[in-house]
């Protein structure tokens, strides 16, 4: 899945990354049930505590682990997460991508178009471009009136909206085979029936609004937006990548950029490279030259904003 220019870039970069396999699946596995134990326990302490407070500061936690969560359904997608296929597919089907109403089947097929067509008109993101919301730099207003339009839960309901009366919002069938297909969606179908029938049964409906849904149409669309205008949007046609790396700090990473999921250069030099390893690989990488002049690094969300605004 690297395009022909990032697979020039390889070569001329000649990084050795013997240093980058995998050695066991525990980094997933902790990944996967740490994000999890985190929901669960700010589920835990709001309804123990029984204090609005607790339950408002709750909200940003569990959707940055909803970024979490997405993002180790995106590693899936490369078959970053698991060394066996199998367990890495249902894993990431069962524990990541249903639980936030996606299909690691249609995101992985869509994503390495991504990567292999970027910045051309094959590039599934490259219709947001015409859209004024991904026109940057922008006015410091119109951006910080989106993000608040994101906070508020009004843009997921007009997103949600403006796609089911769309023409173009046909679902891409990332299976040839229809028996194969339909017995995929059969148990897609059958886990959201699970799923609300012991919502129903144990009545948990409104805890699942309250520590779900809410957080999923507010903080996590804000999170979202964060993420996708950051690695391909706001940067100078001088940056060779067209892409952006990010410097966090701690507090950054896990509200908004957990699993090392900023340093988006990097990934897309080095696709197989699975995700605890990229920090070290952004490490060697800002040694070499050639990334260092083609590559954008930016500092802290702060940097990011200044990017993508101007007064």
């Amino acid at each position: 899945m690297v395009n022909v220019y990032f697979s020039n870039l390889r070569k001329l970069i000649c990084l050795d990354l013997s240093g980058f396999e995998r050695k066991n699946d525990w980094p997933s596995i902790v990944a996967v049930a740490g994000d999890w134990l985190i929901v669960g326990s700010c589920i835990s302490l709001s309804v123990y505590t029984g204090s609005w407070l607790i339950y408002l500061l709750s909200i940003p936690v569990i959707s940055g682990r909803m970024m979490a969560l997405g993002f180790l359904m995106h590693e899936a997608g490369h078959n970053n997460l698991f060394k066996n296929r199998w367990f890495n597919r249902w894993v990431s089907e069962l524990f990541l991508a249903w639980p936030l109403f996606l299909s690691m089947r249609k995101y992985r097929s869509v994503h390495a178009k991504h990567h292999k067509y970027l910045k051309t008109e094959r590039d599934t993101e490259a219709p947001l471009s015409q859209y004024k919301e991904y026109q940057f730099p922008q006015k410091k207003a119109l951006w910080y009136g989106m993000l608040l339009l994101d906070l508020s839960g009004i843009h997921f309901f007009y997103y949600a909206f403006k796609k089911l009366s769309s023409r173009q919002s046909k679902a891409i069938n990332p299976i040839s085979a229809p028996v194969l297909n339909a017995f995929y969606k059969a148990l897609r179908t059958g886990y959201y029936l699970l799923l609300f029938s012991n919502l129903v049964y144990f009545d948990l409906w409104w805890e699942y609004v309250l520590f779900w849904i809410i957080p999923y149409v507010t903080w996590f669309q804000l999170v979202v937006r964060l993420q996708v205008c950051s690695e391909h949007f706001g940067l100078p046609h001088s940056v060779g990548y067209q892409t952006r790396s990010l410097v966090l700090n701690r507090v950054e990473k896990f509200f908004f950029f957990p699993h090392n999921k900023h340093y988006h250069t990097e990934h897309h030099i080095y696709p197989e490279v699975y995700f605890a390893r990229l920090e070290s690989l952004h490490r060697m990488l800002i040694k070499e030259p050639v990334y260092a002049a083609n590559t954008q690094v930016t500092y802290g969300i702060s940097g990011l904003f200044k990017e993508l605004t101007y007064d």
